[in-house]
């Protein structure tokens, strides 16, 4: 009798547990999403727990432990390669004439303003900041190296090295030497950032040059002697409308001019004043031309009398600069993934963006290169960044077979 009643108070707490407890609880425990396995959601969760902000240094190193086990446990051995300004570049590989890399980076866009993001799984999206940018890619990366140590191609894993570094969100400034050094020698580069909403990949990326134009005129009593000023203000926003002028939007090309400072009190003629520019270029002749032009416009005065003109003094600075990722790198690649992918009953396509990625970084290596590998969603770079589930297993299904093409001797 005392175990009937057991059994009863057993069942009926279970009972009262599946009314009573929403089934989203069961589901975000129970870690389970058609399109997504145990281990690889589990792994998925565990990474977006971690603030990684590039800012966060701390972060970063959370990122890289957490990782280490995943391939050593695969037999990869790990190096860490120190960078410029404390940035850090993980790498694992078993041979040490690799011929194909998996390439992406551990931080995210994310600050450290929430103490314990969570990843949340339904049966249709997984939501969770950096969850396609690019957690969720690094989780697919584990997962293809399982899949093709299972798949009696363990002996595949020795042509595989994985480069991860922890700045790519903010232009590997500190890392793209050592990610160009650790790239020289391997023959084909699969880039693990996410595909774009559709799921293409991405076919281009522009190139980018961040610009500082600053003009000195000359300052004045706005009140008593305002004409014996130079409006500095002024004349930047007349170098300014001819700036938007450059635009091309229909070709690729944008010039934006997006962060303007100048002046100091409001009864004191301006005497400095700056713009910040975006420029995106779809080749390296576009980006020659739009510098030449720019010249041009910092050399002209348009607010002034020519005999003063000379008073006024422009200058421009190149903050950051980065060369295009032209088409002709991912050709080869994307057009061999299209293939396979239509084997398999999946349509492919590859299209060019407005972003960049570590592929410019190693554009000029003249690499084969597939970039956009990673599984896709929406909200990339916002809080509302959602990977699809079902993208993961496609994803799977075909990068496994592209790998197997490409490791064949």
């Amino acid at each position: 009798m005392k175990n009937f009643f057991s059994q009863f108070n057993f069942y009926f707490f279970s009972l009262v547990l599946m009314i009573c407890v929403p089934k989203s609880i069961f589901a975000q425990t129970s870690l389970l999403s058609p399109g997504i396995d145990k281990d690889s959601a589990q792994l998925l969760r565990d990474l977006v727990a971690i603030n990684s902000g590039t800012a966060s240094i701390e972060g970063q190193e959370r990122m890289r432990q957490r990782l280490i086990p995943e391939f050593e446990n695969l037999g990869f051995r790990t190096t860490i390669i120190n960078g410029i300004n404390g940035r850090k570049v993980l790498s694992f590989r078993k041979s040490d004439q690799p011929r194909v890399m998996f390439l992406g980076h551990v931080d995210t866009v994310f600050p450290d303003k929430n103490p314990s993001p969570e990843l949340k799984i339904t049966e249709k999206e997984i939501r969770g900041p950096g969850v396609i940018d690019m957690k969720g890619g690094i989780v697919l990366m584990v997962h293809l190296l399982k899949n093709l140590k299972s798949k009696n191609t363990g002996k595949a894993l020795n042509d595989i090295i994985v480069v991860l570094n922890d700045d790519e969100e903010t232009g590997s400034s500190g890392s793209k030497e050592i990610l160009k050094s650790l790239a020289v020698n391997v023959e084909s580069i699969l880039i693990f950032e996410p595909g774009l909403p559709d799921g293409s990949l991405v076919a281009s990326h522009p190139g980018l040059d961040w610009i500082r134009m600053t003009v000195k005129g000359k300052a004045a009593h706005a009140g008593l002697e305002p004409e014996k000023g130079l409006n500095a203000c002024v004349e930047l926003a007349a170098k300014i409308l001819e700036i938007q002028k450059l635009n091309r939007y229909h070709a690729r090309l944008s010039v934006s001019p997006d962060v303007i400072q100048g002046g100091t009190t409001p009864n004191t003629i301006c005497e400095e004043a700056s713009v910040r520019i975006d420029a995106r270029y779809p080749s390296v002749k576009d980006r020659n031309q739009v510098r030449k032009k720019l010249e041009l416009i910092k050399n002209h005065v348009f607010t002034a009398t020519k005999e003063r003109a000379s008073e006024f003094t422009s200058t421009i600075s190149y903050d950051v600069s980065t060369d295009p990722m032209p088409p002709e790198l991912t050709k080869e690649l994307n057009e061999k993934a299209f293939s396979i992918a239509k084997s398999l009953g999946i349509t492919l396509t590859a299209k060019p963006v407005g972003y960049l990625s570590d592929g410019n970084q190693i554009a000029a290596l003249k690499k084969k290169l597939i970039v956009g590998v990673g599984p896709h969603g929406g909200g990339m770079h916002t809080d509302n960044e959602v990977l699809i589930p079902s993208s993961f297993a496609e994803r799977s299904r075909w990068l496994t077979l592209l790998l197997e093409s490409l490791l064949v001797r």
